[in-house]
């Protein structure tokens, strides 16, 4: 321990600081409860853990151990601060051999009160410890930077990291030095398995080096991954041009935002991403599995889709999506998508399967058809236009709602065999404002100034408008 040697004006610093450290600790109590239980995940057992390291129980040594902290680098420290032997945080091996005097315990000076209270973050005496090191640096030189070095060590969480609430936290300096929590190795991806904890949330942004990386990879199902209004950026730029189907994302690679594990079969259900931005990314945005949530995301610049749910279940609310190199949003059977604003995709804006319901969203300049829903879906107030092919796309039994199709390159709406149409509006679409199959009922409608034909086929239940190209008066055919 010889480096540790230091001269009178450190060790009063340094002692100081000790002292300042254990007046604070109550101030500290509900961090280290949040700490405890989710080393514990038990309630009771938890308080316990409490008691036993603020108040200096000689129990926390032996129970903080199968934790991962390690009391030699305590009393290492200990030695440093210049505290007597019997106050010193004691080694494993001295843990066992001998209890701590009366007074010790009632200043909780043991490996598990200060090692409990350290990996807990409660590390106002250390902070101004080290505050105080430069100005003894000319006198104690390499003693005061091996001491630095010890007391920064310990600020590394031994165990999962994350505040009160027990919300484990990502940013990127974990990702890249250590690894955010335990199962999470330094480096890209952050890999999420659900040991450590199923919530989390961004502390700063995400930044990946190139076009192959991803950012988070969750192999765990049921996790919630909060943004907190930070983005995940990658490299990649989509260059507009006049034609959004000529649209180009570069470079390009594999590389994704937020994404189940791809070699999971199944992937895992559940997961749900909200909050924030996922840019620039050389592959997907955003792949989640069956029952996958994303809430209130801004999704651009992937080379590939911007957010994309294969599995049933999916629900996309309130986003904005692009541009990106393919598909806007793509989700699977009985997905909900409600609010989202998706423009200039290379390929389709929103497409859904089956039984989807579809409520309020925008979708323009996407390079294919605006909307596509499959058999069975449910559109209303969803607005498409200026689309490079048609502006809504529906299957067998769709029903369709005030809806609105304009100027798009295409049909403005087509809807399958058994479908139901009601209120909607075809304007000023380069091909037939409605193409409908003959068994589909549509009523009050309007379909004004397409180029082709204003309606073609469908059952009219009447209150319908026609008027333009293909009709001699105002009556739908």
């Amino acid at each position: 321990m010889d480096e540790f040697q230091l001269d009178d004006g450190m060790r009063d610093a340094m002692r100081g600081a000790w002292h300042s450290y254990l007046d604070r600790v109550q101030s500290f109590r509900p961090l280290l409860h949040g700490y405890c239980l989710r080393l514990t995940r038990r309630l009771w057992d938890a308080e316990d853990l409490v008691q036993e390291m603020a108040g200096g129980g000689g129990r926390g040594v032996s129970r903080l151990r199968s934790y991962g902290f390690c009391p030699e680098t305590l009393r290492a420290i200990g030695e440093a601060l210049g505290l007597p032997r019997a106050h010193r945080p004691v080694s494993r091996a001295g843990a066992r051999r001998r209890r701590r005097p009366a007074r010790a315990r009632r200043r909780g000076l043991t490996a598990g009160g200060a090692g409990g209270l350290i990996g807990g973050r409660a590390i106002g005496g250390f902070a101004m410890a080290a505050a105080a090191l430069p100005r003894f640096r000319g006198r104690a030189g390499g003693p005061a930077r091996a001491l630095l070095a010890a007391c920064v060590g310990l600020l590394a969480p031994s165990a999962p990291a994350g505040a009160v609430d027990g919300v484990l936290e990502i940013n990127q300096a974990c990702a890249v030095n250590t690894g955010c929590f335990a199962g999470d190795a330094a480096g890209f991806p952050v890999t999420v398995d659900g040991a450590s904890g199923r919530s989390l949330r961004l502390t700063s942004d995400l930044q990946v080096p190139d076009a192959n990386t991803t950012a988070v990879q969750v192999g765990a199902p049921d996790v919630s991954l909060d943004l907190n209004g930070f983005s995940i950026r990658g490299v990649t730029e989509c260059t507009s041009h006049p034609l959004v189907q000529t649209l180009t994302c570069t470079p390009s690679g594999s590389g994704r935002g937020v994404s189940v594990d791809p070699a999971l079969s199944p992937a895992p259900r559940g997961l749900e991403i909200r909050n924030g931005s996922v840019v620039g990314m050389g592959g997907h945005g955003v792949v989640l599995g069956a029952g996958g949530r994303a809430l209130d995301l801004r999704v651009a610049h992937n080379a590939g889709t911007g957010i994309e749910i294969q599995e049933p279940g999916a629900t996309v609310a309130d986003c904005n999506v692009g541009p990106n190199g393919k598909d806007g949003i793509d989700v699977g059977a009985s997905a909900v998508v409600t609010g989202n604003a998706v423009y200039k995709n290379r390929d389709r804006g929103i497409a859904a399967g089956s039984g989807s319901t579809l409520q309020a969203n925008t979708s323009a300049k996407n390079g294919g058809n605006g909307i596509e829903a499959g058999d069975g879906s449910v559109l209303q107030g969803n607005a498409s236009e200026r689309n490079g092919l048609s502006g809504i796309v529906a299957g067998y039994g769709a029903v369709l709602k005030a809806n609105t199709a304009h100027l798009n390159d295409h049909k403005g709406i087509f809807a399958g065999a058994g479908s139901r149409l009601s209120g909607n509006a075809a304007h000023k679409n380069a091909g037939t404002g409605f193409v409908l199959d003959a068994t589909a009922a549509y009523d009050n409608n309007t379909a004004v100034a397409n180029t082709a034909n204003q309606v073609q086929g469908g059952a009219n239940r009447g209150g319908n408008f026609c008027n333009g190209p293909g009709t001699v008066s105002a009556d739908c055919p």
